[in-house]
């Protein structure tokens, strides 16, 4: 499980299909997998509403909480257990579009808003630093990107959390009532973490499941998955509402990630390796073939020519602006690697710069912003704080390779 070989299988052209068909479809997926020697552990999907239907033909249970969940079921032929995974990635977008939506849900400590985090956005840009976070206008207006899981994760991350915390402990304008928001998105952020493991080194909640560390574990995330479950919108529960897709296919995928390393136990999976990103990157490769710049699905034809090239002859990469990232050297690509020379890198800026009076006016109205907000006792301290931890920063890395430089920056 922890290796990274992965070929497709199979592909069915096919404009519509129903949860029936693709029921009858998964089923023979694993007859023919079972024959090949493949022992299969789980089935892989997103979010949409036929891919639950299909896995509750196939014998999963979705209960009105995370006990009552039935992950699994019966393999066709050997009757082993075959665990439904709801992709990590897709679900972390639904939490996303969800508040995104809706902006206002409801948890037992408050109310959780989308305005809070497109506020750090104002506030960032009025400050000119940032608060150790990654929100962008890219992330405030997310349907332009909706598709880009990095998007997601940033937004609903423990620094846009931990922003939101600071702001509200300095009196922050505006950042009053944020303790409900920072905590949906520490406990997101928190969740996709240990659905995302790549590596045995990790620490945290990134940290693979051993024998040493499940019950803890599950004492930790379990909890996570209840809070879910007590989110609300207009009074009634998400859970039970049309939004309830993130929430029930995040409690599947925890819920299958610890049986399946309970089963196994003697050897800790990657849940990462569980995700649909090697569907994504297979997909990304396939639109690579016919140009970078061309938007449009391919026909049959050309489906059919790229997955040959694919398997045979061509290298063909991803671009880095995909909608998921590859952390590893896909095997599947061609049977012989080509190498290109690289270019040599263009200048950045245009020859032509601006002239003088431009470049002055520009350099008097950062002044004149950053005089402004000296004017506030609030946004100097929270500016101060910025400056504070990036020169700690500095000074930091500096101590670690440059001894002249320690002794001329720190106090004998």
């Amino acid at each position: 499980l922890n290796g990274k070989w992965k070929l497709p299988v199979g592909y069915f052209l096919q404009n519509k299909i129903t949860a029936t068909v693709q029921a009858e479809l998964v089923k023979s997926a694993l007859n023919h997998s079972h024959k090949s020697g493949l022992k299969v552990w789980g089935v892989t999907c997103d979010g949409a509403y036929a891919n639950l239907s299909t896995m509750k033909i196939l014998g999963c249970k979705i209960g009105d909480n995370y006990d009552e969940i039935q992950c699994w079921f019966n393999h066709p032929i050997d009757n082993t257990r075959v665990y439904y995974i709801p992709d990590a990635c897709h679900m972390l977008k639904l939490a996303r579009n969800t508040l995104g939506n809706n902006h206002v849900l409801e948890s037992n400590n408050g109310f959780i808003k989308w305005e809070h985090i497109a506020d750090i956005y104002d506030e960032q840009n009025k400050l000119t630093l940032k608060f150790a976070n990654k929100i962008s206008m890219a992330h405030v207006h997310w349907t332009n990107n909706k598709m880009k899981v990095k998007y997601a994760a940033q937004t609903l991350s423990s620094s846009t959390a931990d922003t939101l915390e600071y702001l509200s402990s300095i009196k922050y304008p505006r950042f009053n009532n944020v303790a409900s928001t920072a905590e949906f998105c520490r406990v997101i952020d928190r969740i996709f973490d240990f659905l995302n493991s790549k590596s045995k080194f990790s620490k945290g909640y990134k940290s693979p499941i051993f024998k040493s560390n499940i019950i803890t574990l599950e004492n930790i995330i379990i909890p996570l998955i209840k809070y879910l479950y007590t989110l609300k919108f207009k009074g009634s529960f998400l859970y039970t509402s049309a939004k309830k897709t993130f929430i029930i296919g995040i409690a599947i995928a925890v819920k299958s990630m610890f049986s399946i390393t309970r089963e196994l136990f003697v050897v800790s999976p990657y849940f990462s390796y569980f995700s649909q990103d090697h569907l994504e990157i297979l997909f990304g490769r396939i639109r690579q073939k016919f140009g970078a710049n061309n938007p449009v699905v391919p026909n049959v034809t050309q489906f059919k020519t790229a997955m040959k090239q694919i398997l045979l002859k061509n290298s063909i990469k991803c671009r880095t602006n995909g909608n998921c990232n590859s952390f590893d050297d896909d095997p599947v690509g061609s049977l012989f690697e080509y190498k290109w020379a690289k270019k040599k890198n263009r200048e950045e800026f245009p020859t032509q710069s601006l002239n003088h009076n431009d470049d002055y006016n520009i350099m008097q109205n950062k002044l004149d912003l950053l005089n402004n907000l000296q004017s506030s006792s609030i946004c100097y301290e929270a500016k101060r704080s910025i400056l504070y931890y990036i020169a700690g920063y500095i000074v930091r890395k500096i101590n670690l390779n440059c001894e002249s430089c320690k002794e001329s920056l720190l106090l004998q």
